[in-house]
């Protein structure tokens, strides 16, 4: 997340996740507050929103004004790491998928092995647990986003 280009020059994503087998208790996806944590963490600033693309569409798709009232409404709660954090739509949809490297009871027990012995491994096993693809989206492709999610 933090090599990318697309999260340094932009500030506001929808996720979806397909991993959820990897997320504590299978959780289908994350709160804004959780992936807002997760984007402060990686760039050391309060500046980015992210949330699940089906809790947004299912939230604020009808009626986009309510998105900008409720970002203004969370933004000043420090608890919730979006201080800075201007609101616009959404401009890319992220994909979280499953990456080269699976988790299973032997390979986390060699991420265990490598994060002491070899580094370098480790780093390279955790970067490939998953993949990210992005879509840029613009207002069309929002609602047409939204129109999908709907039905499923």
């Amino acid at each position: 997340m933090k090599r990318s280009d697309i999260f340094g020059q932009h500030t506001t994503f929808l996720f979806v996740d397909t991993t959820s087998h990897l997320n504590g208790m299978q959780r289908e996806y994350f709160y804004f507050y959780e992936f807002a944590r997760m984007l402060e963490r990686a760039f050391g600033e309060q500046i980015r929103f992210g949330m699940a693309s089906k809790k947004f569409c299912t939230r604020f798709a009808d009626d986009l004004d309510t998105f900008f009232e409720f970002s203004k409404e969370v933004r000043p709660i420090p608890q919730l790491h979006m201080q800075q954090y201007q609101a616009r739509l959404p401009q890319f949809e992220v994909t979280i998928e499953q990456g080269k490297f699976y988790l299973t009871r032997n390979s986390t027990l060699r991420l265990l092995y490598w994060q002491f012995f070899d580094r370098q491994k480790f780093e390279r096993a955790v970067n490939e647990v998953v993949a990210l693809e992005y879509k840029p989206l613009d207002e069309i492709g929002l609602q047409q986003l939204c129109e999908f999610s709907s039905r499923l």
